[in-house]
């Protein structure tokens, strides 16, 4: 890979136009094929912007630790998965 090696990516979610950000699992192997690491800002990932002024934006906090495991645990078991046939 050229250019600066200290790079990473981060999936922020995506607007489907349901009021909500949400994070597509698709991306993550997308992102993987860039050959650097990959993270999420679930924070950003939660919030409902949509038609709401920027200060007033709503979100779900409460989900955070949730979508947190569960990001961790597809990164475990991709890990897995790609040592185990490789």
């Amino acid at each position: 890979m050229a250019g600066n090696p200290n790079v990473m990516v981060c999936e922020r979610g995506t607007m489907f136009g349901y009021s909500d950000l949400i994070v597509d699992p698709r991306n993550f192997v997308l992102m993987r094929d860039a050959a650097c690491p990959v993270t999420a800002d679930i924070t950003h990932a939660l919030q409902q912007p949509a038609g709401r002024a920027l200060e007033a934006r709503a979100g779900s906090p409460l989900l955070c630790l949730t979508i947190g495991r569960w990001l961790l645990g597809r990164w475990l078991l991709c890990r897995w998965l790609s040592s185990a046939f490789s």
